[in-house]
């Protein structure tokens, strides 16, 4: 299984850039996006796990949350 971790503080193209992931996607893949800030047009498919901490905290720590979560 593939798993792609995305830390995110308002990107405009998160939701594009999820969505494009998934359809090109060969195989198991599994998503796990850090919402370091606002809320994006979330993806409603399974495979794609957000986390939104209480604040901010920053890249590091939101590739290390993600990689936790990853299988």
């Amino acid at each position: 299984m593939l798993s792609v971790l995305i830390p995110n503080r308002n990107s405009p193209f998160l939701p594009n850039t999820v969505d494009d992931l998934l359809a090109k996607a060969v195989g198991e893949i599994e998503i796990i996006v850090n919402v370091d800030e606002e809320w994006p047009k979330l993806s409603k498919d399974p495979r794609v796990t957000y986390i939104h901490p209480n604040q901010p905290i920053g890249l590091r720590q939101g590739i290390n949350t993600c990689a936790k979560l990853a299988k």
